[in-house]
């Protein structure tokens, strides 16, 4: 028992004695934070490309985008940035947000984004973009204002980088159209109107009927027995064709419950008419186009690039609207008009 005793004033001395050693160990560490930044101390300038109604894209590297003075109550060791959010809806519910490096952005990054929401068309469309600030001092961000403090709200017609379907073409008795490898898969595909005969062109050479499922070099011309449009397709490796005829195309989506679609008119090259989108709902409110009531016919992707069995598509809005669906040129495209 001593010396259980002796021990623990031992120990007792020691704590004492370490309150008097001058280690750094116990110094309390200082982390200043960041202030609070009004907005109306951040006054940033909005570049020429950008406070003007259009942007091309093509032959840049990178978009300037945004340059501020820092404020003179910055702290030392801090830096004011940017971020910039991109959508192509109004609402901002689809952006991204892109890194501002040296007052500009990336147009690559703005091509891509473009793509991915538009599709392969080089259709100039609106994007939407706007800014958020931000002081940095070595782990701490803090936003300048508040969440919802944003600078140089702009709406722009972007044009993406150029991008062209590989094509060929479809010699119909009713006129020429033509055929696009959509998917990239090698096989060519398009809507056709034939009377009652077509042939292909295809890399400076005219294919014609060798049998009902493939065809050869030469005029002879590939027939139909009943007038309309077709799904022509042709795959250039296997000299395969295949023409199926489209008895009905109308649109479909949760507008009416993915069931049985609303027709449209076909006239030349287009099919016209009116379809009732309903209310707008609080989920998916999308639709695409169906062709002879055949889920496995089906045409989506994006108003301004359409292809065969393509995604759904956002509807134009709540309510009756006159849609033209037109496959004169590739890509195919969509219109709506309110009524």
């Amino acid at each position: 028992m001593k010396k259980i005793a002796f021990f623990c004033c031992a120990l007792l001395a020691l704590g004492f004695a370490s309150c008097d050693d001058k280690s750094d160990l116990g110094t309390i560490q200082t982390n200043p934070q960041l202030p609070a930044v009004a907005a109306s101390e951040v006054q940033p300038e909005v570049s020429s490309e950008l406070k003007a109604n259009a942007l091309n894209l093509n032959g840049a590297t990178e978009i300037p985008a945004i340059t501020c003075e820092a404020p003179e109550n910055l702290p030392a060791g801090a830096e004011l940035t940017f971020e910039m959010e991109l959508a192509s809806k109004a609402d901002f519910s689809n952006a991204i947000t892109l890194p501002v490096e040296n007052g500009k952005v990336s147009a690559t990054a703005w091509n891509e984004y473009y793509r991915e929401t538009l599709g392969n068309n080089n259709t100039p469309l609106p994007n939407y973009i706007r800014f958020a600030a931000y002081f940095i001092q070595g782990t701490q961000r803090v936003r300048v204002g508040s969440l919802d403090t944003w600078y140089g709200s702009k709406q722009l017609a972007v044009t993406p980088v150029t991008f062209n379907y590989a094509t060929m073409t479809c010699k119909a008795d009713q006129g020429d159209m033509l055929l696009a490898d959509f998917n990239g898969d090698g096989t060519y595909q398009g809507l056709v109107v034939i009377n009652g005969e077509y042939t292909f062109s295809y890399d400076g050479k005219t294919y014609g009927k060798k049998s009902a499922t493939v065809v050869e070099e030469g005029t002879t011309p590939c027939t139909v027995t009943t007038a309309g449009v077709y799904i022509v397709e042709f795959t250039p490796a296997t000299l395969g064709y295949k023409a199926t005829i489209v008895r009905s195309l109308g649109a479909i989506g949760d507008f009416n419950k993915w069931a049985k679609q609303t027709n449209l008119t076909q006239n030349g090259t287009k099919f016209t008419g009116v379809v009732d989108f309903g209310e707008t709902l609080e989920g998916d409110n999308t639709f695409k186009f169906r062709m002879s009531n055949n889920n496995n016919l089906t045409l989506g992707g994006f108003q301004y690039d359409i292809f065969f069995g393509g995604a759904n598509m956002d509807v134009p809005g709540e309510g009756e609207y006159e849609i033209t669906f037109d496959f004169s040129t590739i890509p195919y495209v969509y219109t709506a008009t309110k009524k």
